[in-house]
């Protein structure tokens, strides 16, 4: 007897693209599509490298450079940790596909999918490596005045 499993991503979102692939699977759409260094990229964008600074956790790709100089804070919006974080861990889900734009990186489904794809997995990852403390996530268009939906997090 088959178990019925919640998926994370099931085939509909298939329906959503515009080229509309003649088979219905991820696996065989990366077989075809996707050569192996953009396999290993997108691993590393959905297990990123995460550090912690000052009590504060960071998404470390937004901070590497500030941290080299020295300049990470005050955080321009406020001193308290959660401001500090959901500013610096600020991740623009619309203009990450700048380069690549297509009909699906302006496809707000697409959008809010990868969203809440890369919550799932960076919230088990930080659970991984800071057990001890718990995170809040957040979509919203326009956060911080960015352009278009964004994703941030910080510690409860």
């Amino acid at each position: 007897m088959e178990k019925n499993i919640r998926e994370i991503l099931n085939e509909d979102v298939f329906e959503w693209y515009p080229n509309r692939y003649p088979f219905k699977s991820y696996i065989n759409s990366i077989m075809n599509f996707v050569d192996m260094n953009g396999v290993i990229a997108v691993a590393g964008l959905f297990v990123p490298k995460f550090i912690e600074q000052n009590g504060h956790i960071f998404l470390k790709e937004n901070v590497k450079n500030r941290l080299e100089k020295n300049k990470l804070f005050p955080c321009p919006l406020g001193k308290d940790k959660r401001t500090t974080e959901r500013y610096y861990n600020l991740f623009n889900l619309e203009e990450f596909f700048i380069l690549t734009a297509d009909e699906s990186s302006s496809d707000i489904r697409m959008v809010k999918k990868l969203g809440e794809l890369l919550v799932y997995f960076w919230s088990r990852r930080l659970k991984e490596l800071f057990p001890e403390k718990q995170f809040l996530f957040e979509i919203k268009k326009n956060l911080y005045n960015e352009h278009g939906f964004c994703l941030t997090f910080w510690q409860e």
